[in-house]
């Protein structure tokens, strides 16, 4: 696996009871994309088709993502993709989407990605969640903040 520590990680196992967390720098996304892109597939199929894997490739490549990389031992559990909003009073890491072998194992490790988020300067995490995902994100400790509502602007009959 060619996924490597990235400044802002934390190592220290405890801390996610075995589970390290990295970030893959975006000048390495093109040696361990092939390791991800597994998880990314899975994960289009519940973003309402408005990210392929190519587009999260990219944004990562330039930056404005980042990929992180939940695993213990080499083998991959989850990858989070993330992106950080910086709001006039909170910089925030949002949770873009996430994928792995099982979703359950997200409340495992999400303390890790918390810890990562720490590290690197964030105030608190906010995600946008199906209602299929949303008694997950509650049970990893997400609130209610808005009521997220879409209208489509062109006829897609």
């Amino acid at each position: 696996m060619s996924i490597t520590a990235q400044p802002g990680t934390n190592s220290d196992k405890s801390l996610y009871a075995g589970a390290e967390c990295f970030q893959v720098a975006k000048d390495t996304i093109a040696s361990a994309w092939p390791d991800l892109a597994p998880f990314m597939e899975k994960w289009v199929g519940v973003s309402g088709g408005k990210m392929l894997p190519d587009d999260i490739y990219q944004l990562i490549a330039d930056g404005a993502m980042y990929a992180l990389v939940i695993h213990t031992e080499g083998e991959i559990h989850i990858v989070a993709i993330v992106e950080f909003v910086q709001y006039p009073q909170a910089k925030t890491l949002r949770l873009v989407g996430f994928a792995g072998k099982n979703p359950l194992l997200t409340l495992k490790f999400m303390p890790a990605v918390e810890t990562w988020a720490r590290a690197n300067g964030a105030d608190e995490l906010e995600t946008l969640a199906t209602f299929k995902a949303e008694p997950l994100m509650r049970r990893m400790g997400f609130q209610e903040a808005y009521v997220f509502m879409r209208k489509p602007l062109y006829d897609t009959h």
